[in-house]
């Protein structure tokens, strides 16, 4: 494809496309009136994407990037565009993103959520303020969502909230940010459920390439519904803490991760709860060879509904390699979930009143071969059975896709 010229005489768009078909499938087994029952969804589908964009240092920077998906259950469609203001060639002052996609299902399809739908995402950033230390953001971000058959699972929705936030510049060797965010959303067929919300969010990124890195988020919501009567109002909080630390030729990695829901008023799902979620251990590799790692993984529920409050353990194993013809990782995590309440433990006889306890065996497999510079096979596999204390509650979920991609 013939290339447009700036004055200068420098190329000044560039065009990527790829052809992809592959296969998908994803299986759930567990019981079902004393029988184990398994149910699979499997789709083959045709997929062309493609990027379109400016190239280099403009004042204005655009992108494009459509999709067209045909598959046996489904055809989706997709557009994610862009578009970056720099009156100086560098420094952004103006960004607007956006994604704009729809999904048509088969009559046949044998997914249960199924009812044609359409939906985007558009954000506006604004830099009144651009120094070098400090810069000065607002954004305004618009969020859709229709289905051409509405349920109480599938809600058309509407979205739009404005936030104000102050950040480091580019030369400021810290990265934070600290920030406020109002908006609202509503349900046009349950206005009932909609909902004011109110939040504040800080961000800290201390980033080294060979040293200490340290990464604190935390978000803060309240969500105001309109009818408390049908859904309580309520309070959000997401923090999350990601350190390394270089140790002769490894790292020490931890990651831990904390949400809260407190609830005006609790009844049936709408119940207090405190989840923690971390992982530590050691990485290694990776420099000119495969990279492995080995972690301790723990998960802890506490919920005000006694019987959703668990702890887990696990021990999680990595290896990852990224070549120029063949990558790949490999992810394998043992581990054991108790709950507080079990019917064991409570002498119930009715064994659908609580949880059970599970021994849990989790994969995940990644890979791309590249046979030359446009051709190439992908695959994802993921396959999680767990073993309860309840034989009955017993189930195994995988989900695996293969696809043979060509670039043009």
């Amino acid at each position: 494809m013939a290339q447009p010229a700036d004055s200068d005489g420098d190329r000044v768009w560039r065009l990527d496309s790829r052809i992809s078909t592959g296969f998908d499938v994803f299986t759930q087994t567990y019981q079902l009136a004393l029988e184990d029952t398994t149910e699979t969804i499997s789709e083959m589908d045709a997929t062309l994407d493609m990027e379109l964009g400016t190239i280099g240092r403009r004042i204005h920077n655009w992108s494009f990037s459509p999709r067209l998906g045909v598959g046996s259950e489904r055809n989706r469609e997709a557009l994610d565009f862009g578009y970056v203001f720099k009156p100086d060639r560098r420094l952004s002052r103006f960004r607007v993103t956006g994604t704009v996609q729809a999904r048509q299902y088969r009559k046949t399809t044998d997914y249960n959520l199924s009812s044609d739908n359409r939906e985007s995402d558009i954000g506006l950033r604004w830099l009144p303020v651009a120094g070098p230390r400090r810069q000065g953001e607002l954004r305004l971000d618009f969020d859709t969502l229709d289905y051409t058959t509405p349920s109480t699972l599938e809600a058309n929705r509407r979205e739009a909230a404005l936030g104000a936030y102050l950040k480091s510049g580019t030369e400021s060797r810290r990265l934070w940010r600290v920030g406020v965010r109002g908006g609202r959303r509503v349900y046009p067929d349950s206005s009932a459920i909609d909902r004011d919300i109110v939040g504040v969010e800080f961000e800290y990124d201390r980033n080294s390439f060979l040293g200490p890195n340290l990464r604190v988020h935390y978000r803060g919501e309240r969500r105001e519904v309109s009818d408390p009567d049908v859904r309580p109002s309520s309070w959000g909080h997401w923090s999350s803490l990601e350190a390394t630390l270089p140790v002769e030729d490894m790292w020490i990695v931890a990651d831990l991760r904390n949400e809260i829901w407190r609830y005006d008023a609790q009844w049936g799902a709408y119940s207090n709860q405190l989840r923690w979620t971390g992982s530590g251990g050691v990485r290694g590799g990776g420099l000119g060879g495969p990279g492995w790692r080995i972690l301790l993984t723990y998960q802890d529920l506490d919920s005000q509904t006694g019987d959703e409050s668990f702890r887990q353990l696990g021990i999680r194993g990595g290896l990852e390699h990224f070549g120029d013809r063949l990558s790949g990782d490999l992810t394998l995590e043992a581990g054991r979930r108790n709950y507080e309440a079990t019917v064991d433990s409570l002498g119930l006889d009715d064994p659908y009143a609580l949880y059970s306890d599970f021994t849990y065996l989790e994969s995940w497999l990644t890979g791309s071969w590249r046979f030359n510079d446009h051709l190439s096979l992908d695959a994802m596999i993921n396959y999680m059975p767990e073993r309860h204390s309840a034989d009955m509650d017993d189930q195994a979920m995988g989900f695996g896709n293969i696809r043979i991609l060509y670039r043009f």
